[in-house]
């Protein structure tokens, strides 16, 4: 009961008044079922600890042991221990407004204030200089992506240009006829006219005119392929990009 003591002496001193709904609703008492016995016992605990605290404040002492009840005994102890306290808080306060220091309370504050105020500004500056080192890596990759883009769009039209010339369209229509007649045409107009060659030297004919078509068609395709990879670099990959050559973003 003597810390309930000390609280209604804080709460009388701060605000003039102490009640036992406040303390009730402060500060729950354990064991009491319902509200109305709460308030009873808080208004008995009330009622001592006020007249234990004017009873002090008209410059009495403790009371005997041998005459007051336990109880009332030791809130008197917690009622003139919260008075020697806040009576050495409020003269400490008054020494420090005299000698031109601010009271403690204050320079808790602006320590607190100013403590906070730099952590948030430092906080500040990491996000901001982590956005902007991401802003830079986006750009590097954008640019680089632009100039991957244009050298394979440089290459594919190279190439369509190149592939669109009469000599390559010349040798792909020259194999595949010659595939065409050589290889097809004629062996299979010479089965027809006679399905049953007699000789080894006339099949011999008919496969090597199928095979000189294959070679004819793979050759070409070798042709087209050497041609590529001849071609297969683009000529500006080795030129640096805007941000390699150190000139800066959106220039």
């Amino acid at each position: 009961m003597g810390w309930v003591a000390a609280r209604c002496v804080a709460r009388y001193e701060t605000h003039g008044s102490v009640s036992p709904e406040w303390l009730v609703d402060r500060y729950w008492l354990r064991g009491v079922p319902t509200r109305e016995e709460m308030l009873g016992i808080a208004g008995l605990l009330v009622e001592k600890t006020m007249k234990a605290y004017e009873h002090f404040e008209r410059g009495g002492s403790q009371p005997d042991l041998e005459t007051t009840d336990w109880s009332d005994y030791k809130i008197y102890q917690c009622v003139e221990a919260a008075r020697e306290a806040s009576v050495r808080v409020a003269r400490r306060e008054e020494f420090r407004l005299k000698a031109g220091r601010p009271s403690s309370s204050s320079v808790y504050d602006q320590v607190r204030a100013a403590v906070s105020s730099a952590t948030r500004s430092e906080t500040s500056e990491r996000d901001q200089q982590k956005r902007y080192d991401k802003l830079i890596e986006d750009e590097r990759e954008q640019q680089e992506l632009v100039a991957r883009l244009e050298r394979e769009h440089e290459f594919v039209r190279t190439e369509a240009a190149r592939v669109a010339k009469p000599r390559g369209l010349w040798l792909a229509a020259s194999a595949f006829a010659y595939l065409t007649v050589v290889g097809v045409v004629v062996p299979v107009v010479g089965l027809a006219w006679r399905p049953v060659w007699s000789g080894l030297l006339a099949r011999r004919w008919l496969v090597g005119l199928f095979v000189s078509g294959l070679l004819v068609l793979g050759w070409y395709l070798f042709w087209a392929i050497r041609q590529l990879s001849e071609s297969s670099v683009p000529q500006d990959q080795d030129e640096p990009t805007q941000v390699e050559s150190g000139e800066p973003p959106g220039v």
